[in-house]
């Protein structure tokens, strides 16, 4: 079983972020986006954000391919136009992820008896 934490040891589940609102000019975004995830520095893979209640994005990190193989990892996002997507934006900052191989026992056998 694979499983990712931060570098306190907190168990992770999703990468999540806030979208851009607005352009480098100012200008309110009105147009739909989809995002670019670089894993140490180089470009994995390309998804539309899932909007949640709280207006947060978020994509779940189990779902990157590139991150089933044990060791650290730096990623950053960026986000395009989906009509133009060479308009990408800058990098997003960068956040570590240590993804581990855990091994896990079943559980013991419940309820056992003699008849």
């Amino acid at each position: 079983m694979i499983i990712f934490k931060n570098s306190q040891g907190v168990l992770l589940t999703l990468l999540s972020w806030t979208a851009p609102t607005q352009d480098t000019d100012g200008n309110e975004i009105l147009y739909s986006m989809s995002y670019q995830l670089y894993v140490d520095s180089v470009a994995i893979l390309t998804f539309p954000g899932t909007l949640n209640p709280d207006g947060r994005y978020q994509f779940p990190i189990a779902d990157v391919p590139a991150l089933q193989v044990p060791g650290e990892y730096s990623l950053t996002l960026t986000a395009f136009p989906d009509e133009s997507p060479e308009l990408e934006s800058d990098p997003s900052n960068s956040v570590s992820l240590f993804v581990m191989v855990a091994i896990v026992n079943p559980k013991a056998p419940a309820d056992v008896s003699l008849e």
